[in-house]
């Protein structure tokens, strides 16, 4: 029960504090940086949280319990003098919890996936039927041009992806805007973006008491934005990735700007992303990160996590032998 203990401790620590951790980065910071930091602190939640449960149900003795045990040996000891019955307790809750947000988690991605392959489904009935299709020899996805006088532009996830895009970018943005917006979409498309942000809502909806989970849609929804913008940027230019968010923002008039990607963000949210990614347009990007940098993030969560957990254990572990024994 120690190890459990102290796992279940580290699960908690990440999915308090880490969204509030991650909500102080800097402007400056890279996008893609962020969306490793939030994911990695996600995917430490989620194996923290299932190794305590496999610790708990584990018969007899978890491997590294001895480990643990050296850290935290009195409050160990404490935990061979229970009652058996409160760890067939500690048992039966955590496997009925985890039983509960399994078939939950399956349950709600079941059904967005049914809504994502009847999106695609009419994409490829009804879309390629009355729109262009024109190939882009330099892109492997291809863009379905409608005819409308409204510029924006989505993407659609699939094999291959689409790029859904209407005559509203070439009659109301420059050709370097236009092919801007476009390659904003494609970098929705070949980043995954639509697979993360399905994830992180599924998460949402499966654990909506974590603070972590419930926050990370539209946090990384943003993120993927500024990615996107980023990588748009690369391919053309910062200037040419602004001007047309500007004039697609002054045409659509009160329509949605931002288009979701798996995910729907709120009208606030929606207008926070804009005013982020003209802030970050304006100024001047920072340099990539190395991959050094991205393992750093990647590992922060979990390291900083299980340490906090094994230091408050041992100091718990200290004020029971010092005023309970």
């Amino acid at each position: 029960m120690t190890l459990a203990a102290t796992l279940a401790l580290a699960a908690a620590l990440v999915g308090v504090i880490m969204p509030r951790v991650l909500a102080l980065h800097p402007p400056a910071a890279p996008p893609r940086l962020m969306l490793v930091g939030w994911l990695a602190s996600i995917a430490a939640f989620i194996f923290l949280a299932l190794s305590a449960v496999v610790v708990v149900a584990w018969p007899d003795h978890a491997p590294a319990e001895g480990i643990t045990d050296i850290w935290i040996r009195c409050l160990s000891s404490a935990q061979h003098t229970m009652a058996p019955w409160i760890s067939e307790i500690a048992f039966g809750a955590a496997v009925l919890a985890a039983t509960f947000f399994l078939g939950r988690f399956t349950a709600v991605g079941r059904r967005q996936h049914r809504s994502r392959t009847k999106v695609r489904g009419y994409h490829d009935d009804i879309l390629t039927i009355v729109a262009r299709t024109k190939h882009d020899p330099g892109s492997r996805y291809p863009v379905l041009w409608l005819d409308h006088p409204l510029p924006f532009a989505y993407s659609i996830a699939g094999s291959p992806g689409l790029v859904i895009a209407t005559e509203g970018l070439n009659t109301c943005l420059t050709p370097a805007e236009a092919a801007a917006v476009l390659e904003h979409e494609r970098a929705h498309l070949h980043g995954r973006h639509h697979r993360i942000l399905a994830l992180c809502a599924i998460l949402a909806r499966t654990l909506p008491m974590v603070p972590l989970i419930t926050r990370a849609p539209a946090a990384i929804s943003m993120l993927v934005e500024l990615d996107a913008d980023r990588a748009a940027a690369r391919r053309t230019s910062p200037a040419d990735v602004r001007s047309a968010l500007c004039r697609v923002l002054a045409e659509q008039g009160d329509s949605p700007a931002v288009h979701a990607v798996g995910y729907a963000p709120t009208a606030r949210d929606i207008e926070a992303t804009n005013d982020r990614r003209l802030q970050v347009l304006s100024a001047a990007a920072a340099p990539s990160p190395r991959r050094l940098t991205y393992a750093a993030a990647a590992l922060l969560p979990l390291t900083a996590a299980a340490v906090s957990a094994v230091i408050t254990m041992a100091a718990l572990s200290a004020v029971y032998c010092i005023f309970i024994t």
